[in-house]
């Protein structure tokens, strides 16, 4: 990575964390938005796309079923991600 774009990232997501912890009244907030991502990421997403991904570089074309399981813990992750937030922006609007 060139250093004028790498400085420059790093400035901005400096500048955002700077501006976030001006604006936000409680870390838990915070908490809830990483937890969010986190939990369905490390628990649903990433091992849907790991088997997926090592499904197609060494299993042979006759298991479906547990291809279509790591398809279906993917669209889990995705749906309770979108959940999640959406209750992370519903407790901060109704506080």
């Amino acid at each position: 990575m060139e250093p004028w774009l790498y400085n420059s990232v790093t400035l901005g997501v400096f500048a955002c964390n700077v501006a976030l912890a001006c604006v936000i009244e409680s870390v838990t907030i915070v908490f809830g938005f990483i937890a969010a991502f986190a939990i369905s990421t490390i628990v649903f997403t990433l091992p849907g796309i790991f088997y997926i991904l090592s499904y197609r570089k060494y299993q042979p074309a006759e298991d479906k079923v547990r291809y279509a399981m790591a398809a279906f813990y993917i669209i889990i992750g995705v749906l309770l991600m979108i959940f999640l937030l959406i209750v992370q922006i519903l407790t901060i609007v109704n506080s």
